[in-house]
């Protein structure tokens, strides 16, 4: 039974599948000489996806149906291993409708012909010791969804035969035609579909296949899109952030572009090397605003305009946007991590953890594996418990940058030198780059050897740490976290001039880095000199004053942290502690109608720039509502005007619309907006 209107392509399509393959109650995979005759295909994905649910399902609940057609043996069928541990249906090729139809109608009876031949497999395993064993439930009810398929199939047969022919054909003739280049492309994209997206193996042979068809076709738009998403995925994660790496992505975005300069991919490509370049953010903006409207069901574009929202500080609008994508991607992991990491960036933990705990269904990505961890030690305060996480692990994970640097993370908060030693062994690099932290692995290991009392070891780690601190800063001189790392090290080996320069620097260029952050920034570093008061002094201004996209001080992480140990007997210290946020903490009753404003607690509502404004969305007052992208309009040509004003901020389209509709008082919008000015209006047709 095929419908037109479901025969269509592309990432949407794709994404569905994926998603009914999550949600169906009972998958019924269809096995014949065609599918053995085809080593690959889209449907062996989609048994993949089956197997790999599966795997998450008790033994004894149904799930995998399968059905072969024809004559095709068990041992020869070309099937995923887990089909052989269920029961199979045959189904004759020399059967009639109507004999078909007789069949189904037994079936749904609960008869069993002896002479079924076709129910030998059935027949078999449905007795034991000659003892005929009921049908369990569910086999009843899906004969009957399955009876219905094929009563339907065959009694609408006259009706989408003749179509099917006209319009199936060119879809399959479509697909076989494609060109070497975009054989090896659509290979490529189902590698990073498929693998986890924080595994730097699946970039490398990702972007093998991506080269081969650059050179077998320069002209194939595709291949450079890809490949620019690969190049800004590569720099995103710190797996390569080189000045070639950089000048790669723009080169292959800009090909892309010039080739198809209308292609979603192509300007989606585009946009994302402008985000991770920190380049054009106002026009991202408004290319990405473009393009959800051109192309609502396009996931990857709400994720990427979630992403520039949120560099913007637009907190409200960035949250719409991902929670769009969620449901458009059917919760893809990707967009699940993405969400979590926004929601703990605004001080929500609670709804992070229950993002997770409701969204993550199915295989976690390793992301998801690594905020678990960071939710246990950094906001519930259990470091064994996020220690013990690390055990289920797959191992690639753990020569992984984010793997290694959370793990051994997570066992120094424990308190767990042996067990830290032991995962950066096996750490293959001397520089890890992460959100969470970014430096040489020697920082770690030396804070792992000071742990166990090791300080003539600690001692060779620091000065490991400084010579990598300095090689880096000679490749990069304005890496601020090697900077950062060589002052520790400095500080530790006794050079306290010298590390004082160094901490003068810093406090300069008003560091805000990934080795700031987890280490208690330049309060660490304050604390390692022995300025105790003026490190809890910059502690109580970082509370108050956190930079753009830097995780709340929680109490946890002021408690089990070690860099803290020498504030702990500091009565301010102790009650700096003492007031910050904890899951036990209640929610403030306030001012802030975010929804996501839970567990900040900030000293005082931050300043509105007086340069600010909003414009909502135009009411349309015609009586023909069919006018309202006009009005719309309207609004979006003054939002672009005053956007290219000097000194003025503009929000974004997409958090001003938001109230579009809403009966919210004005004064109430220009503070969840954080604006001085909001601007409304109305349009109304008159005459022709």
């Amino acid at each position: 039974w095929f419908d037109q209107n479901e025969l269509v392509g592309g990432d949407a399509w794709d994404k569905k599948i994926r998603g009914q393959i999550s949600s169906c109650a009972l998958f019924v995979p269809i096995i014949s000489a065609n599918t053995n005759a085809r080593a690959e295909g889209y449907f062996r994905l989609e048994w993949k996806l089956a197997v790999d649910r599966s795997h998450l399902l008790a033994d004894d609940h149904p799930f995998l149906f399968p059905i072969v057609i024809g004559d095709l043996s068990d041992a020869a069928a070309r099937v995923p291993e887990k089909f052989r541990e269920v029961q199979w249906t045959r189904l004759r090729l020399d059967e009639t409708p109507a004999e078909l139809a007789k069949r189904v109608t037994r079936l749904l009876s609960g008869a069993q012909p002896a002479e079924d031949k076709g129910q030998d497999t059935e027949d078999k395993a449905e007795r034991k010791g000659g003892k005929q064993v009921s049908r369990p439930a569910w086999l009843r009810y899906s004969w009957s969804v399955i009876g219905l398929i094929f009563v339907v199939y065959y009694a609408m047969g006259p009706i989408w035969k003749p179509w099917f022919r006209d319009k199936a054909a060119p879809t399959s003739a479509t697909t076989s035609s494609l060109s070497e280049a975009q054989k090896l492309v659509e290979k490529a994209r189902v590698i990073l579909d498929e693998g986890d997206e924080i595994n730097r193996e699946n970039y490398a042979l990702a972007e093998e296949l991506l080269k081969k068809a650059e050179v077998l076709d320069p002209s194939e738009a595709t291949a450079w899109a890809l490949h620019a998403q690969v190049s800004a995925s590569l720099h995103w994660f710190g797996f390569d952030i080189s000045a070639a790496r950089r000048e790669a992505m723009r080169v292959q975005a800009s090909r892309a572009l010039t080739l198809a300069p209308e292609s979603d991919d192509a300007q989606l490509a585009a946009v994302r090397v402008q985000i991770e370049l920190d380049q054009n953010q106002a026009e991202s903006l408004r290319t990405l605003e473009a393009l959800v409207k051109r192309s609502p069901e396009n996931w990857q574009a709400w994720r990427q305009l979630a992403r520039c929202l949120r560099k913007q500080g637009e907190a409200d609008g960035a949250l719409a946007a991902l929670r769009q994508a969620l449901k458009l991607s059917t919760n893809h992991p990707a967009v699940v991590n993405d969400l979590f990491n926004h929601l703990t960036n605004v001080g929500d933990f609670a709804e992070a953890e229950r993002a997770i705990r409701e969204l993550s269904t199915g295989r976690k990505s390793a992301r998801l594996l690594a905020h678990d961890l960071f939710n246990e030690l950094y906001w519930r305060g259990n470091p064994a418990s996020a220690a013990a996480t690390v055990a289920g692990w797959p191992s690639w994970f753990l020569v992984e940058d984010r793997g290694a640097g959370h793990a051994a993370l997570a066992a120094l908060w424990n308190r767990d030198p042996a067990q830290a030693q032991k995962i950066l062994a096996s750490y293959p690099r001397d520089y890890l780059r992460d959100y969470l932290f970014t430096g040489p692995r020697a920082v770690l290991t030396a804070w792992a050897n000071e742990q166990a009392g090791n300080e003539e070891a600690a001692q060779a780690d620091w000065k490991i740490a400084r010579q990598v601190a300095e090689r880096i800063l000679g490749e990069f001189p304005d890496d601020r976290e090697a900077l950062y790392w060589k002052a520790w090290a400095l500080a530790r080996l006794g050079d306290r001039p010298g590390a004082t320069a160094v901490v003068r620097l810093l406090e300069q260029r008003e560091a805000r880095s990934n080795g700031l952050f987890i280490f208690g920034g330049l309060v660490g570093l304050k604390t390692a000199l022995g300025d105790i008061e003026g490190a809890v002094d910059l502690l109580a201004k970082v509370r108050v004053n956190l930079p753009q996209n830097i995780k709340p001080v929680t109490k946890a992480f002021l408690t089990l942290n070690p860099v803290f140990d020498p504030l702990r007997g500091n009565a301010r210290f102790q009650a700096l502690v003492a007031s910050a946020p904890t899951p036990e903490t209640k929610k403030e009753s306030a001012a802030s109608s975010s929804p996501m404003a839970s567990g900040l607690a900030p000293a005082a509502a931050p300043a509105v720039d007086g340069k600010s404004v909003a414009v909502l969305a135009f009411a349309n007052l015609s009586d023909d509502k069919a006018n309202e992208y006009f009005s719309d309009g309207i609004s979006e040509e003054l939002l672009n005007v005053l956007a290219k004003i000097p000194g003025l901020k503009v929000t974004a389209r997409t958090s001003a619309f938001h109230f579009k509709g809403k009966d919210t008082p004005i004064p109430d919008i220009a503070r969840q907006l954080g604006v001085a000015y909001v601007i409304e209006g109305s349009v109304r047709k008159q005459g022709d």
